[in-house]
């Protein structure tokens, strides 16, 4: 469950002699809270587990976030260092690979010499390697929806189709049956475009006698599905 996932960056902390750790790129904030919005922070010491964000998410996070305080800040920067401070952190881990250099020097400006800032990359890789029972849950339904959605458009794969009308009926159908978003542009790459690795759908018209490369894929609570088909538009060579 997402209650229990902060007991991991605890054990975190005491592997990396830090006294706090930051968290602020979204899919780690949904993995270790439950928070779905698109700004906040989520601060783990050892006094506290406190999430912070703005008035637009408040609520939002009062009915998702599992950590012990939900607070709100008019300013991002200021409300986590206040949050530090209060809980006594003064060797703090950052997400190195997420959070920027320009907002790491402000943080540093405004924590002041009483809090040191350690960047973390390698060894938040533990907090996630391993699947629990619900996050192979969201993959397996993320992967079902792939197949069925495929399986309502294929028809529609044929000579006179235009790719980007595929790319938009395939994403239509998953999101139909509860996927989130598309996990990434989808590609429809038919005819001599299928030797593009990343050909995004285009207007070109679909012939027959052609072969149509599609990668697609959904999310599902955050989770996400990805998928790789060709198929053969009437006869091919």
């Amino acid at each position: 469950m997402v209650k229990n996932r902060t007991q991991r960056v605890h054990q975190l902390l005491d592997q990396l002699g830090l006294t706090g750790f930051l968290f602020t790129s979204l899919p780690n904030l949904r993995y270790l809270c439950g928070f779905t919005g698109t700004d906040g922070a989520l601060v783990v010491t050892a006094q506290a587990d406190v999430f912070l964000t703005d008035s637009r998410y408040t609520v939002q996070a009062r009915a998702q976030v599992t950590a012990e305080e939900v607070r709100e800040y008019s300013r991002k920067l200021e409300g986590v260092i206040g949050c530090l401070r209060e809980c006594r952190a003064s060797r703090v881990g950052f997400e190195a690979n997420t959070l920027s250099y320009a907002t790491v020097e402000l943080l540093k400006e405004k924590g002041g010499a009483e809090i040191e800032w350690v960047p973390v990359s390698t060894g938040l890789e533990s907090l996630r390697v391993a699947k629990d029972a619900d996050e192979l849950a969201a993959i397996e339904e993320a992967a079902r929806l792939n197949a069925e959605a495929f399986e309502e458009i294929l028809p529609s794969i044929r000579p006179g189709a235009v790719e980007r009308d595929i790319s938009l009926a395939l994403e239509y159908a998953l999101k139909r049956r509860g996927g989130e978003e598309k996990a990434f542009d989808f590609i429809v790459a038919s005819g001599p475009r299928g030797a593009m690795p990343h050909g995004v759908a285009s207007e070109r018209i679909i012939r027959d006698g052609e072969l149509v490369t599609i990668d697609f894929g959904t999310r599902v609570r955050g989770y996400h599905s990805d998928e790789t088909v060709t198929v053969a538009v009437g006869e091919v060579p």
